[in-house]
C-alpha cells in the first residue's frame, strides 16, 4: 500500500510541476535561472516566484522571463525596499 501511496504522491507532485508559470531570469540573454513559485502572495495578492542563490557578476544583464511563452521579457522596477541599491537600470 505504502509503494502505490507513493507512486500516486510522485504523479501528484510532477503534474502540479507542469502546470507551473515557468518564469524566471534570463541573465546575458543567454543564462537561464528558473524560479519557484512560492506560496506568499505579494501585498496586492499577486502571486510571487522565487529565484534564489543567483551568482551574478558587476556588469551582467538581467531580464525577467516567461520561459512557457517564448521566452517573452520584460522588467520592472526594482522594488524600493529590498536590494535597489546594488543595482542600475
Amino acid at each position: 500500500m505504502k509503494k502505490v501511496y507513493f507512486l500516486l504522491l510522485t504523479a501528484f507532485c510532477c503534474t502540479l510541476s507542469l502546470l507551473a508559470e515557468p518564469y524566471g531570469l534570463l541573465i546575458n540573454g543567454k543564462t537561464k535561472v528558473e524560479a519557484a513559485a512560492i506560496a506568499d502572495k505579494d501585498g496586492e495578492g499577486r502571486e510571487q516566484f522565487l529565484a534564489a542563490c543567483v551568482q551574478l557578476n558587476q556588469d551582467d544583464k538581467v531580464q525577467l522571463c516567461d520561459f512557457g511563452n517564448n521566452d517573452a521579457v520584460w522588467m520592472s522596477a526594482i522594488d524600493p525596499y529590498s536590494v535597489v541599491q546594488n543595482f542600475t537600470t
